[in-house]
């Protein structure tokens, strides 16, 4: 574990105590709404201290039922609608990031590398391979960049991509009432 993912482990730690004790007060289903908990605290500390890619992204999609069920069982008043909502937005997110880690494996370059034929989902060795050698051309670096650049962008909601806001509807609702 390097530094960065050792501060992201420590953060996600500490966040989730905090989110638990936040949640003390849930009272239908507390043991099923517990058990999602955990499950995923401990994908989102497996994402951060994972070193393959494969595992990888596994845990960034084990985290979503768990999501699912969490916000549509203990959500606000529109929580089956934002289930799905999420459940689409990270299978979508996800695709882009699965089409970069397969061009990293199927990837056949004509640069012979000692002990290295393509085929590994190891990120240590696939940092070292393309940083040090040239078996993985720029323009295939900067290709799979966009498409997990692309994928985060959507997994995690960085950008709005709908229109209208249903929180702010309902609060204009409730004044003039």
């Amino acid at each position: 574990m390097d530094g960065i993912s050792l501060s992201l482990v420590l953060l996600t730690g500490l966040v989730g105590v905090l989110a638990c004790l936040a949640s003390w007060n849930i009272d239908t289903q507390v043991k099923g709404y517990f058990a999602l908990y955990l499950l995923l605290c401990a994908s989102m500390i497996g994402v951060f201290i994972s070193l393959d890619l494969f595992l990888f992204l596994r845990l960034l999609r084990g985290d979503a039922p768990a999501h699912v069920f969490l916000i549509g069982i203990w959500g606000g008043p529109r929580r089956e609608y934002a289930a799905i909502k999420f459940l689409l937005y990270t299978l979508f997110g996800s695709v882009f990031i699965l089409v970069a880690i397969l061009i990293l494996y199927f990837w056949q370059s004509d640069v012979l590398v000692d002990g290295f034929t393509g085929h590994s989902f190891d990120l240590v060795q696939l940092t070292s391979i393309a940083s040090e050698t040239s078996f993985y051309p720029r323009s295939v670096q900067w290709w799979v960049f966009i498409l997990f650049f692309i994928g985060f962008i959507i997994k995690l909601p960085s950008f709005r991509f709908t229109r209208g806001c249903p929180m702010r509807t309902s609060r204009r609702r409730r004044r003039s009432a």
